[in-house]
């Protein structure tokens, strides 16, 4: 099957859609919400009307429909387990019963996953990325999920997004084969998509043969010494740059692998060679990892002695001041200073920054947090529960990021004598997970006093 724009829909279909958007123009989220499945039912692959979808999913999502929503996620839910089952063998009414449980929960993370599955069953690969960046939003810390993500994008030549991924988590997971294997896959097909195929200038056979050399090379790094891969790695990446001087991934393969044996001084030799590229002149996420590099160089330098700790934090805060000075719009560097001025004691300072990151639409729910843990460590109260109810709407689901923002709520109202209101917070929190932190202590001691 494949991908299917609007305009190859069914004239019938194209009609649908038009009453669809023209009630969820009149805020008719409902209707607006069956019409647009209804449509998917029937076609599947029609991916922008999927994104329009979840567009009126997340706006329904922030409305107050709570037993509503409560009751449809207790129906359907379940049916997950048998969507989960029959993915491969009837991906189309698997992809509808996961659209079922986003309708209230578009944040589903499994309902995500079973949407891609489905989708990447029946050979809609654009459809299986759209899912699987919908299931990393709601779950960053998942490793499968971006496993997963950056598999897809290979799938559709897409090498440089898979790299994203690959370098990102290779340095959260060190250790990890699957995700150093995906780094050399992903480097190997860019290398390949810039070289060309024209066979009748032999470049195929070339590529063929390179990348046989790259997967080999690969297996007998695993049964080296970590210094030994790296040397190989590095060997390997200074004759591909001897070739292709710009090459800004071999740069940063150098750089990793410096990085993988500790030796920070060159990993920043070569950083500063790759931000010195075209390719890599402007880019924050290079100027970003340069600030980690120095700070990891710092951590592990034995010489130093005094507080390591504050050492650390107020070289984070000099390097972020640089950043945002560099790259005024990039909001997560914002947040990043903003975090570090806080927990530093600086607030007014981190206020500001926080009031900046807010501008996001992705950094929102952990901006709006941090600037009412600003305005509480002020004594600001009502201030500070103004940004975690802001903050708080914003979360669905009761995972640890919405227990800490209902916690800290809690906390501030209890401050304030608002002790029903406190004990209403923290309820929400009993239900779900009796053992965070002091929360049945808070409870106990209410239902206790009465």
């Amino acid at each position: 099957m494949a991908e299917q724009p609007l305009s190859a829909l069914d004239p019938g279909l194209q009609r649908q859609v038009e009453h669809a958007r023209s009630a969820l123009d009149r805020g008719n989220l409902d209707y607006a919400i069956d019409l647009f499945r209804d449509v998917l039912r029937r076609e599947p692959a029609c991916l922008s009307v999927r994104k329009v979808l979840r567009a009126a999913q997340l706006k329904r999502a922030t409305l107050k429909v709570g037993p509503k929503r409560a009751l449809h996620l207790a129906l359907h839910v379940p049916l997950l387990g048998w969507a989960r089952v029959v993915k491969r063998r009837h991906p189309s009414r698997a992809m509808d019963r996961a659209e079922r449980v986003l309708d209230w929960n578009p944040r589903h993370h499994q309902a995500s996953m079973i949407l891609a599955a489905a989708a990447s069953a029946q050979g809609i690969q654009e459809t299986a990325i759209f899912a699987l960046e919908s299931a990393c939003e709601s779950r960053p810390d998942d490793h499968g999920s971006a496993y997963s993500l950056a598999r897809a994008y290979l799938s559709l030549n897409r090498p440089q997004d898979a790299l994203v991924i690959a370098e990102k988590w290779g340095r959260r997971r060190p250790g990890d084969d699957a995700f150093r294997d995906l780094l050399k896959e992903a480097l190997v097909t860019q290398s390949l998509q810039k070289g060309g195929w024209e066979s009748d200038s032999g470049t195929y056979r070339d590529k063929l043969r390179d990348e046989k050399e790259a997967v080999e090379l690969e297996r007998r790094n695993r049964s080296r010494t970590p210094v030994e891969a790296a040397e190989g790695i590095i060997a390997a990446a200074r004759k591909e740059i001897e070739r292709e001087p710009e090459s800004l991934n071999h740069h940063i393969a150098i750089v990793q692998a410096y990085q993988d044996i500790g030796d920070f001084d060159r990993a920043l030799e070569w950083l500063d060679r790759a931000r010195k590229l075209r390719a890599g002149v402007s880019d924050p996420n290079l100027a970003r990892r340069a600030v980690e590099l120095r700070v990891e160089r710092l951590k592990t330098d034995s010489t130093r002695i005094g507080d390591k700790d504050r050492s650390v934090t107020e070289l984070r805060i000099s390097e972020y001041q640089d950043l945002v000075t560099e790259f005024p719009v990039e909001a997560p560097f914002h947040l990043e200073l903003a975090e570090q001025l806080r927990d530093a004691g600086r607030l007014d300072e981190a206020i500001v920054h926080f009031q900046t990151a807010q501008g996001s639409a992705k950094l929102r729910v952990s901006a709006t947090f941090g600037l009412g843990m600003c305005f509480q460590g002020k004594g600001l109260n009502d201030l500070a529960v103004e940004q975690f109810l802001a903050a708080k709407g914003e979360l669905l689901v009761m995972d640890e990021v919405k227990k800490q923002v209902v916690y800290a709520l809690g906390c501030c109202l209890e401050a304030m004598g608002r002790n029903d209101e406190a004990t209403a917070e923290f309820k929400q929190i009993y239900s779900a997970d009796i053992g965070y932190r002091d929360v049945a202590e808070k409870i106990g001691g209410i239902y206790g006093a009465r």
